[in-house]
C-alpha cells in the first residue's frame, strides 16, 4: 500500500511525536495532525496490547517505502511526458490548420487582447533584458498604469530595460511621469524623431520578439533564434539614433526661434540673419534668450549644440516667420 504523502512531508511536530513515542514519553497521545501523519506514513501503529497507546515502526522501512513510491510516480510522470506530443498532435494540427503561421517559430496573434495575454507571462519571466519600442507616441493612461507594475517588476528581477518612444511623447505628461519613474529605477529611455515608420516592438531576453503588423489588431510572436536576433539588431539601430530622456519635457521653441536656429545651424551668421529680416543683431539674439534660460545654456555655442541634437524633435512650423 502506498503511503499517503502530504506536501509538507514529515512535519516538525510529527518528528517530535515519533521520538516521544519511541522514548516512551508519549505512548498514548491524543488525536492530532501529527499523529495522523505518522499513521499515514506507516511510522507508528496502534499497540494492540494496550488500547489507546501507540508503538513506533521502523523508520528505515517507512523511508524505503516512500522512496519506492516516489520512484514509481516519477516513472509514471516521465511516461506521461513522453506521450504528450503524440497525444496533442491532432490538436496541434487542428490549430495550425486554422491559424496560418502558427508553427511555433513565427506565430500570428489575431487580437491585441490575446497578444497581451500571451505577452504577460513572457515578460514576467524576463530575467536579463527587455527592449521595447513605442512608435505611437503618447500611450493611453490605462496602458501606462498597467506598465508601471510590469516594468518595475522586470527591473526588480535584475533585468536591464530600455525603451524607445516617439519624440512627441516628451510633451505628454503621463508618459513623461512614466519615463521619470522608470529612469529613476535604472531603466533607460530614449526618444526618436523619424519620418520613417517603425513598428511597435518587444524583445525579451533575446529569445522572444513581438512586432506589430500593418493590421493594428495583429502581431507576430517570434521565437526563432535568428529572427529574434534580426529584430533586436533593427531595434538597436533605432536606439543608437535616439536621444536619452529622463522624463523632462522639451522646452517650447517658437517659430521665430526655430527659423533662427535652423539658419545658424547652416552657418548663417547672426548679422546675416538680422540683415535678412531688417532688424538688429541684438534683436535676433534677444529672441533666443528665453530658450537659453529654459535650457540653462550659458552661450550661443551650447544652445547650438543642444539644437544639433534635438532639431529632429521639432518639426518645422507650418507658418514659419521669415
Amino acid at each position: 500500500m502506498d503511503p499517503v504523502v502530504s506536501d509538507g512531508l514529515l512535519k516538525w511536530e510529527s518528528r517530535i511525536l515519533y521520538q516521544d513515542i519511541a522514548a516512551g514519553r508519549a505512548t498514548a497521545p491524543g488525536p492530532s495532525p501529527a499523529l495522523d501523519e505518522l499513521l499515514s506514513l506507516g511510522l507508528v501503529a496502534p499497540d494492540t496490547g494496550r488500547p489507546g497507546h501507540y508503538q513506533v515502526l521502523s523508520a528505515a522501512d517507512a523511508a524505503l517505502r516512500m522512496q519506492e513510491h516516489f520512484l514509481r510516480l516519477g516513472a509514471q510522470h516521465l511516461a506521461q511526458a513522453a506521450a504528450l506530443p503524440r497525444l496533442f498532435d491532432p490538436l496541434i494540427s487542428s490549430y495550425r490548420a486554422t491559424h496560418p503561421g502558427s508553427d511555433g517559430a513565427v506565430e500570428y496573434v489575431a487580437t491585441k487582447r490575446e497578444m497581451q495575454e500571451r505577452l504577460g507571462p513572457i515578460i514576467e519571466n524576463c530575467r536579463k533584458e527587455l527592449l521595447t519600442a513605442q512608435p505611437s507616441g503618447a500611450r493611453p493612461p490605462a496602458m501606462l498604469a498597467m506598465s508601471y507594475q510590469r516594468d518595475l517588476g522586470v527591473i526588480e528581477r535584475g533585468a536591464k530595460m530600455r525603451t524607445i518612444h516617439r519624440a512627441s511623447a516628451r510633451q505628454h505628461g503621463p508618459t513623461a511621469s512614466w519615463a521619470a519613474t522608470m529612469t529613476s529605477y535604472g531603466a533607460k529611455v530614449r526618444t526618436l524623431a523619424s519620418e520613417v515608420g517603425w513598428p511597435r516592438t518587444v524583445v525579451v531576453d533575446r529569445r522572444v520578439a513581438v512586432i506589430e503588423t500593418p493590421d493594428p489588431e495583429r502581431a507576430l510572436l517570434i521565437r526563432d533564434e535568428a529572427l529574434v536576433a534580426y529584430v533586436r539588431r533593427a531595434w538597436l539601430r533605432d536606439w543608437d539614433s535616439a536621444l536619452p530622456w529622463d522624463g523632462t519635457p522639451l522646452p517650447e521653441v517658437t517659430a521665430m526661434q526655430h527659423g533662427i536656429l535652423t539658419q545658424l545651424a547652416r552657418d548663417v551668421t547672426l548679422e546675416a540673419i538680422a540683415s535678412g529680416r531688417g532688424v538688429s543683431r541684438r534683436w535676433i539674439s534677444m529672441q533666443l534668450e528665453p530658450l537659453k534660460a529654459a535650457l540653462g545654456a550659458t552661450s550661443l555655442h551650447s544652445l547650438l549644440y543642444w539644437w544639433a541634437r534635438h532639431e529632429s524633435h521639432y518639426p518645422e512650423p507650418v507658418n514659419l516667420e521669415k
